[in-house]
């Protein structure tokens, strides 16, 4: 009995096999100690069960993190694919990858495809989280400018169609108005079908990207043709020049509209500032990234696309822009908000919103003294304004091989 009563939990613990004499007393004389034990054994049963559910939180976590960072490491190499399609291949390349609609045999861009053959993946990939609305690809909602090249109304783009409006897009407007007055022989303001023509294959030729097609065709979209010169009648420049207006107008409605999936007429002060930095180059664009990353999201600070137009205006004159920043670096005075204000009222006689300039100060300020930076500001603000599609499309090597092709003639003539 001695035994007993100096070892009650040895016998509880073994109770199941013991006597119901045995077990007996444990229950009348001991009763405190058995509530011990039973409180004290839900409490390390407790405790395994939390130490258990940690566990697998932490394996879930850390599986979460693996498949996170799986997830960031495929969208890393997928930017860095599409970015080198877009900024070095070809054309006919760039068609076929962004291309997602087959037809009879042939590919064939939507103008959500078109826009996103121009927009850097890293941008675009940061919109997958939203729900954009689903669009019919049909003729009726295509963009001003996109339907008049849509021969056949099918709502799709051609890839002739395609290199078109690419060739239009990445040749500077001024560059046009030359071509098409040298063109103008009898110097009556119109061009005929074959005139105009001409043109455009001199100027794809002139376009870094355009000049890369290994097509034969005529590389201009016949419904463009057909819209303007079905009548026989020739085509004015300030016709010409009204077109490329209402296309560029659309490119920014569907650059805007990725920001915008549902079409509320207004982006975030974030996104606003991704557009910004969508064409700079790959080596100053996690910087731009980081600032851009740090902008509001919050309803107080919104864009409309109104907005974002004036802005475009500016870099219609971007090299004005230059010209007059250059003039206070010469002074040696700082370029501050006010004076981007000023500048933009001189130059293009459009006033921007606060909100604007408060953006590029925050994205292209890259030392936070309140001044733009020259160098900075520019090269990527021209970047945007052609889209990079005014870039050479290559990757350093052929140029460098033309180098020493020219070294080995050089010597070889001595």
């Amino acid at each position: 009995m001695r035994a007993f009563q100096r070892f009650p939990s040895r016998l509880l613990v073994t109770r199941s096999f013991s006597t119901n004499a045995v077990a007996r007393p444990a229950v009348g004389k001991n009763s405190s100690s058995r509530n011990k034990l039973v409180l004290g054994t839900t409490c390390l049963v407790g405790c395994a069960l939390f130490g258990l559910a940690k566990l697998r939180n932490n394996e879930n976590a850390a599986g979460e993190s693996e498949s996170s960072s799986a997830s960031s490491w495929k969208n890393s190499v997928m930017t860095n694919y599409e970015n080198r399609i877009r900024s070095f291949s070809s054309p006919e390349k760039v068609f076929s990858v962004f291309a997602s609609v087959s037809k009879n045999g042939h590919n064939y861009m939507t103008v959500e495809d078109f826009i996103r053959a121009l927009i850097p993946y890293e941008h675009s990939a940061l919109l997958e989280k939203q729900k954009p609305k689903r669009r019919k690809h049909d003729y009726k909602s295509l963009p001003a400018a996109f339907k008049i090249a849509d021969q056949n109304q099918d709502g799709l783009i051609s890839f002739e169609e395609y290199l078109f409006f690419v060739t239009l897009l990445s040749i500077p407007e001024q560059s046009f108005k030359v071509a098409f007055r040298m063109l103008d022989v009898n110097d009556d303001g119109n061009v005929d079908q074959n005139e105009f023509m001409k043109m455009i294959s001199f100027l794809r030729a002139a376009s870094p990207h355009a000049q890369q097609t290994r097509s034969t065709g005529t590389g201009v979209a016949q419904g463009w043709l057909t819209h303007y010169f079905g009548a026989n009648t020739g085509l004015t420049l300030d016709k010409f020049s009204g077109f490329l207006q209402q296309l560029k107008s659309d490119v920014l409605k569907l650059e805007f509209n990725l920001y915008d999936p549902q079409e509320l007429g207004y982006i975030s002060q974030r996104d606003f500032g991704m557009l910004l930095v969508s064409y700079a180059r790959s080596k100053n664009l996690p910087a731009y990234l980081q600032r851009a990353s740090s902008l509001e999201t919050t309803p107080l600070k919104l864009f409309t696309f109104e907005q974002f137009q004036n802005f475009n205006k500016l870099l219609e004159h971007i090299d004005e822009v230059e010209t007059a920043m250059q003039l206070y670096q010469l002074n040696g005075r700082p370029f501050k908000k006010q004076d981007l204000s000023h500048l933009s009222k001189i130059v293009c006689g459009t006033n921007l919103n606060q909100q604007v300039i408060d953006t590029l100060m925050t994205i292209f300020d890259s030392n936070n003294d309140g001044t733009l930076d020259l160098d900075e500001f520019v090269s990527a603000l021209k970047r945007r304004k052609a889209r990079g599609l005014s870039e050479p499309r290559d990757t350093g090597f052929v140029s460098r091989l033309q180098g020493v092709v020219k070294c080995i003639r050089g010597v070889a003539s001595n």
